[in-house]
């Protein structure tokens, strides 16, 4: 997974939840692990394939897994702090299919992985220091499903330097992303090319580079184009419509 998200595992491009390159080949992995019996190691492949759709912005992919696998992997796995992630990931591919989509169904799923990050985050006894990032960019996201702007753009910001303040990179990179793409939505040229530009720099840190080359070609074309609709869809944003509504009524 590291090496696909450095973008030296061979065939995989940067762009998807696809576990091929020089190591293995995923539908023939599965295949051989579903024939052994294997089940367990048939959810780690999946539970990797969320992070990469996660992190690569794949969100459609990582929310359609998840009403397959999420509570699957958990328990097959149980206890480990990988969970963590894995209802991070979920939620958050579920939440952003919600507003690219307007399908309820996403809005719903993605609540109910959320609401394991609020358990276990700081409004909680266990209080888990490496939930309270990840609850705050999601609790930023449902804002935006529901067009809560002004709260959402405060809880943006909140994740990002949550984030940044534990030293963990890529989650602050991402926070950026969705931040951009928020502002993207709004309109805000401004904050939508800072918030881009943070997020190159980070996921450059953290040595991600397919996710450098694909975010710094929309940074080009953002600055080239008009086209709304495609650097929306490039970016993962809600489309801005004619009358300056948006694309959020969740059917």
């Amino acid at each position: 997974v590291v090496r696909i998200l450095r973008g030296n595992a061979g065939s995989n491009d940067g762009t998807g939840a696809i576990l091929n390159g020089d190591i293995m080949e995923q539908e023939s992995t599965l295949k051989k692990l579903l024939d052994s019996g294997d089940h367990f190691m048939v959810s780690c492949v999946h539970r990797y394939r969320f992070i990469l759709a996660c992190y690569l912005g794949d969100y459609k992919t990582g929310a359609d897994l998840a009403f397959q696998w999420t509570d699957l992997c958990t328990k097959k796995a149980p206890g480990q702090p990988i969970t963590v992630t894995l209802r991070f990931c979920s939620a958050l591919c579920c939440y952003a299919t919600a507003r690219m989509t307007g399908k309820r169904k996403y809005l719903k799923e993605g609540k109910r992985h959320h609401k394991f990050l609020r358990l276990w985050g700081e409004r909680s006894k266990a209080h888990n220091p490496n939930c309270v990032h990840s609850e705050m960019l999601l609790s930023a996201e449902l804002d935006a499903v529901n067009g809560k702007n002004r709260s959402a753009y405060k809880k943006y910001e909140s994740a990002v330097l949550l984030a940044g303040r534990r030293g963990i990179v890529h989650d602050q990179a991402l926070a950026n992303e969705r931040f951009a793409a928020y502002c993207f939505e709004q309109g805000d040229e401004v904050e939508f090319n800072f918030r881009m530009t943070s997020a190159v720099q980070l996921y450059q840190e953290w040595g991600c580079i397919p996710k450098v080359t694909r975010l710094t070609q929309l940074l080009k074309a953002s600055r080239q184009s008009k086209d709304k609709e495609i650097l929306g869809s490039f970016v993962g944003a809600v489309i801005p419509l004619a009358d300056g509504g948006i694309h959020d009524n969740i059917e």
